[in-house]
């Protein structure tokens, strides 16, 4: 090999390396589009077993394809299921696959409410769901790169052949910068994420996070939501005050009355190594009465 060929051999080396650098630093600093649908559902089947339900679908843009992770938990007649599938696609679309056997999610944006149908297997049993309408009730979060919306509303549906009923909330997230939805790798934070309906189908959710100032995206927050079965009164809290044992977690909301939430038990779900994830029940007290409140909990710490 002549000098020459030695040198255009080195330098044709260099491009490519630095083209891959390139392509690193763009994938790392380069806005990536992240979705998220998350619906969590709290009922009962016709002889009144409580059975809770968590669907999640995530998309995460990579540099060519979209990343799906799709997990179910299920917890019904005092067992726990679990079941997760993950695969690449060059659609952001939510599509049967693995454990997810069908899915239909129809959008009417000028009623800002959509449908869900959904079918998925997991540990060998078998769940279709339906929610006929949703309203998207809470506006979370928006900006020019991030939309959050939740909305509250009741579903029915079947497990095994066995008919099954209650209450769903639905969490969406549309965001062209998944910076802006996540925690950077590295960043210390931590917080609580609490959704709950009481004995008169009432919504109430805590979310409160402290995200160290060094996160690209995602910031602290604190806010409360609260829905009104029978009114469909809708309100955003910014106040509350949270007081938190080894054995309860109470939550007292200044903006409703002074509404105070004790919850005393808690059974643990799977999660995360630094995180807690599972299902409290408690009683609530307001200017009405006092009645029985349950749902999910999770805790960060990282």
């Amino acid at each position: 090999m002549t000098l020459f060929h030695k040198r255009l051999v080195i330098v044709i080396m260099a491009v490519f390396a630095l083209a891959v650098l390139s392509v690193g630093l763009l994938y790392d600093f380069w806005p990536r589009p992240y979705f998220l649908n998350e619906l969590t559902m709290q009922g009962t089947d016709d002889s009144g077993k409580v059975i809770w339900i968590n669907f999640q679908a995530i998309r995460s843009q990579t540099i060519i394809n979209y990343d799906h992770y799709y997990t179910a938990t299920v917890k019904y007649d005092g067992q726990i299921f679990r079941q997760m599938t993950q695969f690449s696609k060059f659609s952001d679309s939510i599509v049967p696959q693995g454990l997810l056997k069908s899915f239909n999610n129809y959008k009417n944006t000028e009623q800002a409410e959509e449908e869900y149908n959904l079918a998925f297997t997991i540990d060998g049993h078998e769940l279709s769901i339906e929610i006929p309408t949703i309203q998207a009730d809470f506006l979370a979060k928006s900006n020019y790169r991030y939309v959050r919306y939740i909305g509250v509303g009741s579903f029915k549906g079947t497990i095994d052949q066995k008919s099954i009923r209650g209450n769903v909330k639905a969490d969406v997230i549309m965001s062209s910068d998944g910076k802006q939805a996540t925690i950077s790798r590295g960043v210390k934070y931590s917080g609580q994420s609490i959704s709950l309906w009481d004995e008169m189908n009432n919504y109430y959710q805590i979310d409160v996070s402290e995200v160290a100032p060094n996160n690209t995206g995602y910031s602290s927050h604190q806010w409360a939501l609260y829905k009104s079965a029978a009114s469909g009164e809708m309100r955003k809290l910014r106040q509350m005050n949270i007081a938190r044992t080894t054995s309860s977690l109470i939550i007292t909301l200044p903006e409703l009355n002074d509404t105070k939430i004790s919850l005393t038990q808690f059974s643990a779900l799977p999660a995360d190594t630094n995180n807690q994830s599972g299902l409290a029940t408690g009683v609530i007290t307001d200017t009405t009465d006092q009645r029985n409140i349950a749902g999910e909990y999770q805790f960060y710490n990282n």
